[in-house]
């Protein structure tokens, strides 16, 4: 049977009723976690009292849970413990009338957690938590074991930056008015799980960035596991964020677009000033008409040169009119980006456009993020790239349309470069018939 590891005693304090562990890779955290749960369920002065333990997925969860429990239960008496894999349902049978249970679920079928009324609960990597399923569901599942007088929630995970819900329950263990709330971090090098020798080599291999991040639990390194963009923002963009470089009205603005109607469409603005391209705002939203974006264009205090649309935003057999249509109504000047490129060659014309590229940092917040967190599909099993059902090796999420549109601005150099846009459109007024025209009745792409 395994043991405790020392790093890990809070885990095991019953007084403790909120805790937060952020722990390096392989440090025993998942463990601690489990046989904590099984120690206070057992312990507990309930019958039939329960326990639920989440993880992003139900296949994740039944193999982090299943192997521990082997290790726990190895030394139980025959019948006393009882394994359902199927359905991820372990019971403890105290007698006939008092059976334990240990539930397990995923944050991806939440509606799989209501119901459930447990004394403890346990969220496994809660950097995947989405944002508001906690407050919605995970939470309120504790409310009779709250008014009951005990209870235990432990959210255990690797770190993965501070823009996640992992970080703000570190932030409340820290924090004194959130009383019932510990935090606890433990990293590789205080762990005994670890030789020195060992980081070493990990960190030789991994990088020095992911290192601190999954290992030393650096909240604020900020690595993406498979980041497309990240390195080289960090190594070239972040580091030249506080140059003087901002918006100039004697330059013309370029507007760079990833068009949607049912998710998000995305806009750069960026201006060009012989080798040096500077991106000094973003826009986006989603569920909007091109009459929606072409007035908040306008609102800006911009001469606009050129709006470049993706290579299918001029087609023209789709319901209402084709987007660059619509824009062209407005006055704007539209051309599309060179005919469908490989994603592979958007990605290495986007990494080279950001080795020389510069940010206005007060306007570009949301767009720089979108860029660090856009990321390849990663094969949970391997950590390494593979392609998702419909073959895309890249994450369609959240972050991909602000990502798509830098890409669409970096494939489109020889547009943004031409001689006769940048001369014969930088005097142009930045007012367009917005008020003569009558809204389409369809804008996707």
């Amino acid at each position: 049977m395994l043991k405790m590891r020392r790093e890990f005693s809070a885990v095991y304090d019953p007084n403790i009723r909120h805790l937060t562990v952020a722990a390096g890779r392989g440090t025993g955290k998942t463990f601690a976690a489990i046989d904590s749960t099984i120690m206070f369920l057992l312990a507990l002065d309930k019958p039939n009292a329960s326990a639920v333990f989440l993880s992003k997925t139900l296949k994740q969860a039944k193999a982090t849970v299943f192997p521990a429990l082997q290790a726990i239960t190895a030394d139980y008496p025959k019948g006393f413990y009882k394994a359902n894999m199927t359905n991820g349902i372990f019971d403890f049978r105290i007698s006939n009338k008092d059976i334990r249970r240990l539930y397990l679920g995923s944050y991806q079928a939440d509606d799989n957690t209501r119901g459930y009324h447990p004394e403890i609960i346990v969220m496994d990597e809660v950097a995947d938590l989405p944002y508001d399923l906690f407050d919605s569901v995970i939470y309120p599942m504790l409310n009779p074991a709250i008014a009951a007088g005990w209870w235990r929630l432990t959210a255990i995970g690797t770190v993965k930056g501070d823009q996640n819900k992992f970080y703000e329950f570190y932030l409340r263990g820290l924090d004194e008015n959130f009383t019932n709330w510990n935090s606890l971090v433990v990293k590789a090098s205080q762990s005994s799980a670890y030789k020195p020798e060992q980081l070493e080599m990990i960190k030789q291999n991994l990088g020095i960035a992911e290192f601190e991040q999954e290992y030393e639990c650096n909240w604020h390194s900020n690595v993406i596991v498979g980041s497309i963009f990240g390195n080289f923002y960090r190594q070239f963009a972040e580091k030249k964020l506080q140059a003087n470089m901002c918006w100039d009205p004697s330059y013309p603005v370029y507007t760079s677009w990833d068009l949607g109607l049912t998710d998000s469409t995305a806009i750069w603005f960026f201006q060009v000033k012989g080798d040096t391209v500077i991106f000094i705002d973003y826009l986006e939203d989603s569920g909007q008409l091109v009459p929606f974006y072409a007035d908040q264009l306008l609102k800006k205090p911009y001469t606009y040169a050129l709006c470049i649309v993706p290579f299918d935003g001029l087609r023209g057999d789709m319901r209402g009119e084709p987007i660059s249509t619509q824009l062209e109504h407005f006055g704007f000047r539209v051309a599309r980006t060179p005919a469908c490129p490989s994603k592979t060659t958007q990605i290495h014309a986007a990494r080279e456009l950001l080795q020389r590229c510069y940010f206005q940092p007060d306007t570009t917040e949301l767009g720089r993020s979108r860029l660090v967190n856009y990321k390849y599909v990663i094969d949970p099993k391997t950590g390494l790239p593979r392609q998702n059902r419909n073959g895309n090796m890249v994450d369609h999420d959240e972050n991909s349309h602000g990502a798509d549109a830098f890409c669409y601005a970096a494939i489109s150099e020889s547009l943004w470069k031409s001689p006769i846009i940048t001369t014969t459109m930088a005097s142009q007024p930045n007012y367009y018939h917005l008020q003569s025209y009558s809204e389409p009745t369809w804008s996707g792409v």
